[in-house]
């Protein structure tokens, strides 16, 4: 069976759980791969693509060709240092791989068969949306667009504040949002939460029952989201799941966390001082300031109690209140889902198996890690043992 390398890890239980995880990998084991598999393909143009943080990102257009199994058409050229580096041009034969397997890039030219009318791609200076001028910060590499206005940086903030990594809007699909972006009546995520259905019907291939559903879901996530999702939702630069839930278990509100000063900021687990001075920055921000606003007047401003450890604050304790719970295995409903409602029931979602873990929850398939919670004499929880005690959560 074909291979794409190994995974090398700690052989010590003791010291897997002091090395802990991030919110992506653990922090214990390295992947080491084979070298990807090259193929060689023409390059016919170089787009420039807008991030919701504003940064420019140049994109290769290819002549399709398959790597390693998939048919690529475009693929990343990172940013403007980098096309200077491997000096790729237009009309360039190049060549290709799949880095880590997954990802396409452009490894760089094939010299020998450069057209002799090839000329040095030129990255442009000014935002290819909104035509602002771009700025590099000190100690990036990335141009970046700083107009908050930028019609890309609007569009694509929004999308991320109802994708998953987000407040995990259901049924709320990327076309939809980019005609109301497009239309102008949604400029910023507050305007998602006064949209009308009869505003919706307006829209193609719009029909009633869609239209009911979309104002649900909106109406479902105001109600329900959490201080942890509601801060990974906004786009703060740095701040990713686990930040944003290093956070919510500290702060009471987005009050609190405002008032926050840089020292206290460095003082939680895993931020250090360019995650903390861009969360300063954020707030610094009139729009931004205008913004939260905004959300709370829609009716959008979680609470979390510190006597919860971060859960959503609620009149009812339940069997999860303060708990540390991790999810491992196929559940019959999505993980974001299970995470919010154990947070709903005041339990508080963590990464990794640790003494300090309450309560593990398996599905179907759960691994290595129900392994060492029954190692270590954690409680086990099936979901129908879950669901038993989520089920007296307000938002159950």
């Amino acid at each position: 069976m074909e291979i794409d390398g190994c995974v090398v890890k700690v052989n010590n239980l003791e010291a897997q759980e002091a090395l802990g995880f991030t919110a992506r990998s653990p922090r214990f084991a390295i992947a080491c791969k084979f070298p990807a598999v090259e193929v060689r393909t023409r390059l016919l143009d170089i787009e420039i693509q807008v991030g919701r943080t504003g940064v420019l990102t140049p994109v290769a257009i290819l002549e399709s060709v398959a790597v390693g199994g998939v048919l690529v058409s475009r693929a990343t050229l990172h940013n403007e240092l980098e096309i200077v580096a491997r000096d790729v041009r237009i009309g360039d034969l190049v060549r290709v791989r799949r880095a880590g397997d997954v990802i396409p890039e452009v490894v760089g030219p094939v010299l020998e068969e450069r057209p002799a009318d090839a000329v040095p791609y030129i990255f442009p200076h000014v935002c290819p949306v909104c035509h602002e001028a771009v700025f590099r910060a000190e100690g990036e590499v990335a141009l970046r667009c700083v107009n908050v206005s930028c019609p890309a940086v609007r569009l694509q903030a929004i999308r991320h504040f109802v994708s998953k990594a987000g407040l995990d809007i259901q049924g709320v699909g990327q076309k939809w949002i980019e005609q109301l972006v497009q239309s102008g009546r949604v400029c910023s995520p507050v305007d998602l939460f006064s949209v009308t259905e009869e505003e919706l019907l307006g829209y193609d291939r719009m029909g009633e029952v869609l239209a009911q559903k979309l104002v649900a879901a909106f109406a479902t996530a105001r109600e329900q989201a959490t201080l942890a999702k509601f801060l990974g939702a906004l786009g703060i630069r740095h701040v990713g799941v686990q930040t944003a839930r290093t956070l919510a278990n500290h702060y009471a509100d987005m009050d609190a966390l405002a008032r926050a000063d840089i020292a206290s900021l460095m003082g939680l687990p895993d931020i250090g001082p360019e995650v903390a001075s861009s969360i300063k920055e954020f707030f610094a921000s009139e729009s931004n300031r205008e913004m939260l606003e905004g959300f709370r007047k829609a009716g959008l401003w979680p609470m979390c109690s510190e006597d919860l450890g971060g859960a959503v604050s609620q009149a009812t304790s339940t069997a999860l209140t303060g708990k540390t719970i991790l999810f491992t295995g196929s559940l019959s409903l999505s993980r974001s889902e299970a995470e919010r409602l154990a947070e709903a029931a005041g339990a508080v979602p963590v990464a990794s198996v640790s003494r300090k873990l309450d309560y593990l929850v398996v599905g179907e398939k759960p691994g290595s890690k129900a392994e060492k919670a029954a190692t270590l004499g954690i409680s086990i929880l099936d979901e129908k043992m879950f669901m038993d005690m989520v089920k007296d959560s307000p938002l159950a």
